[in-house]
């Protein structure tokens, strides 16, 4: 068996589905790179799916908005009501979707800031979490970044999210997240949130 087929998980390059992804996870493996051969293995599921990662455009905007409400623990009540078509305009290409059968199952926004990149905001519709979908729009942004040059990105990151950016190669840094509280009832949020 060759390096490509050990590295992917048994798979050989006639039984991906999409070609362009068997040059990637063969590409990978010759250069060592196992961790994002992981990740193309985990799209060869989806490389036959109806389900699409794409630029978000200001169209997507209610979708996505409509996800992020779904979604416990993402909305927060401080946020202006056109956060999302905001967040899209200033991602200057770099927020994405999920769609499958036009419905947004998934939406990362990012902002490239010079000195490093802020990963803003990243959802996926519960009911499909721990499909690769997240992983699929994290390496998109990621993939977008790198494209740019731009080698440092960082993201305040809900808890119960940790374990999926740790398992995709991030790292807590030796830093610490303020931000001013203007309100009693903001700092009473934030003594609730961090208790």
């Amino acid at each position: 068996m060759d390096q490509a087929a050990k590295c992917g998980r048994g798979l050989r390059r006639s039984q991906i589905a999409c070609p362009s992804l068997a040059v990637i996870l063969q590409l990978c493996c010759e250069q060592g790179n196992f961790a994002s051969a992981a990740i193309a293995c985990e799209y060869r599921h989806m490389s036959t799916s109806p389900l699409k990662i794409r630029p978000a455009t200001s169209a997507d905007s209610s979708a996505i908005t409509q996800l992020l409400q779904s979604i416990t623990g993402v909305w927060q009540a401080e946020w202006r009501p056109d956060a999302v078509q905001r967040s899209i305009a200033a991602a200057d290409g770099l927020a994405f979707v999920a769609v499958e059968h036009e419905q947004v199952l998934g939406f990362i926004s990012g902002h490239d800031l010079g000195f490093r990149a802020y990963l803003s905001e990243f959802a996926v519709a519960e009911s499909r979490q721990h499909a690769g979908i997240g992983t699929a729009l994290l390496h998109s942004f990621e993939s977008a970044l790198a494209q740019r040059g731009c080698r440092l990105v960082v993201a305040d990151v809900y808890p119960p999210a940790e374990p999926f950016y740790l398992k995709h190669g991030w790292a807590t840094p030796a830093a610490i997240l303020l931000c001013p509280m203007t309100t009693a009832a903001q700092r009473n949020e934030l003594l609730w949130c961090c208790s």
